[in-house]
C-alpha cells in the first residue's frame, strides 16, 4: 500500500541518517593525528617501476584511516627532502581527495630533490626530528610516520656514509608515547636489515602486498589514536 511504502521509505531514511550521523559522531570522537607520507623518489625507486603503484597503495591505506581533524604532510626525499603538501583535514571531501593520482603524483617531483647522488633516509629523519622539536606542547598531536623507501645509500658517497644502525637511532628518537613509525621497503635486503635493527614496539616494517599495507596502517593509526602521548 502507499502508506506502507511511505513508512518503508521513512524507515530507510532513518537508518541512513543514523549511519551517517554515527559515522560523523565517530569522526568527532577520534583523537586527531599528524600523518606523514614520506616517499623515496630517487632514481633507483623510479627505476624499480613500483613508485606510483606502491604510493597509491600506501596513500589509500592512510586515507582509510584518516578523519576530520587530522593533519597530512607529504615529504618526497632522495639525497635531500622537501615538504610538498601540508593540509588540515577539515571535512570528508578532503579525505576523499587525498589520493587522486594527478594531485598525488604531482607532489613527487619537487625541484631540488633527487638531483644529487644517493638516498639519505637519515637526513629525512633528522628533518622530521627538528620539525617536531620546534612544536609547542599545544601544537603536538599523536602522529603516524609512513615511509616508502627503495634503498638507503646512507648518504651521498662513502665519505658521508651513515650506518643503518645510526639511521635506526634517529628513527627511534622520533618516537614518543604517541608516535608510530612504519616502513615500506622495496629492496628485500633493506627490509631485512631494518627488521634487524629496529626493535621498538611502535615501529613496524611492512610487507608490500596491498593487504599487508592496509593491515599495517590500520595497526599504526589505531595505536596512535589510542596512545596517551607523552
Amino acid at each position: 500500500s502507499a502508506t506502507g511504502a511511505i513508512a518503508s521509505l521513512a524507515m530507510t531514511g532513518l537508518i541512513a541518517a543514523s549511519v551517517v550521523g554515527g559515522s560523523y559522531w565517530l569522526q568527532q570522537q577520534q583523537q586527531p593525528i599528524d600523518s606523514y607520507l614520506i616517499i623515496n623518489v630517487s632514481d633507483s625507486m623510479r627505476g624499480s617501476g613500483q613508485l606510483e603503484e606502491l604510493t597509491q597503495h600506501v596513500c589509500k591505506g592512510m586515507q582509510d584511516q584518516t578523519f576530520t581533524g587530522d593533519f597530512l604532510t607529504v615529504i618526497p626525499f632522495a639525497d635531500t627532502s622537501k615538504v610538498t603538501h601540508a593540509t588540515a583535514i577539515q571535512n570528508r571531501m578532503d579525505v576523499l581527495g587525498l589520493c587522486k593520482e594527478d594531485k598525488l603524483f604531482s607532489l613527487l617531483d619537487p625541484q631540488g630533490v633527487a638531483k644529487g647522488e644517493g638516498t639519505s633516509l637519515a637526513e629525512t629523519l633528522e628533518r622530521l626530528q627538528h620539525q617536531e622539536s620546534n612544536l609547542s606542547n599545544a601544537e603536538k598531536q599523536n602522529s603516524v610516520i609512513s615511509i616508502l623507501i627503495h634503498a638507503d645509500d646512507q648518504g651521498t658517497g662513502a665519505e658521508n656514509a651513515i650506518a643503518l644502525k645510526e639511521t635506526a637511532k634517529r628513527a627511534e628518537a622520533l618516537l614518543n608515547d604517541g608516535t608510530v613509525l612504519v616502513f615500506f621497503a622495496v629492496d628485500a635486503d633493506l627490509q631485512r636489515d631494518l627488521q634487524a635493527v629496529l626493535h621498538h614496539p611502535r615501529v613496524k616494517v611492512s610487507a608490500l602486498s596491498p593487504e599487508s599495507i592496509e593491515a599495517t596502517l590500520l595497526w599504526a593509526f589505531s595505536t596512535a589514536r589510542t596512545s596517551q602521548g607523552e
